[in-house]
């Protein structure tokens, strides 16, 4: 299998990935304030039908927290800087790094012929969503959704939630 990245990424994910700030925060930190959380709601509960909605939820946090140790890192076997060109049958697959975003190892998967442009974490679906920022390069980031913005597509799928029309979010988050 053939995994591709950009070079940043592999590097990041050649070191101690699992001991550094992003991941303790929102993973292992994380994962311990959602529990908390999640007890302290289920203690308070008094409808029964919530209270087993939270204690499924704290469940499933459980299995999650205790599949981390299974958790190991693979970097990209196919690394680039600025660009790379697929091509499978008739379809052309864009794979481009535009700058610093939400990671320094951002990439957008684009589509020229469908007009689809998968974005990642750069940009959230919803106008009133905002990405998560505390490992982003705030002040890099608009930039590179100018750059992104040139490219010629409508259907944009993000990092997170559904997939939506046109431009309008992505100008909303440069905002």
């Amino acid at each position: 299998m053939t995994l591709i990245g950009h070079d940043n990424t592999r590097r990041h994910l050649l070191s101690n990935v699992m001991q550094q700030r992003t991941y303790t925060t929102n993973g292992t930190n994380a994962i311990a304030n959602r529990f908390d959380q999640l007890k302290k709601q289920i203690a308070s509960a008094t409808d029964p039908q919530e209270k087993a909605i939270l204690e499924r939820q704290l469940a499933i946090h459980q299995l999650y927290a205790d599949d981390q140790k299974n958790i190991k890192p693979t970097p990209p076997s196919t690394t680039f800087d600025r660009d790379i060109t697929l091509f499978r049958g008739t379809r052309e697959i864009q794979i481009r790094f535009f700058g610093r975003a939400h990671t320094d190892g951002d990439i957008v998967v684009f589509l020229p012929r469908e007009r689809i442009a998968a974005m990642g974490d750069m940009i959230p679906n919803g106008l009133t969503n905002i990405s998560y920022t505390g490992d982003g390069f705030i002040r890099e980031w608009p930039d590179t959704l100018e750059q992104i913005l040139a490219l010629d597509f409508e259907t944009v799928i993000p990092g997170h939630g559904a997939v939506f029309k046109g431009k309008d979010q992505i100008r909303a988050q440069q905002a």
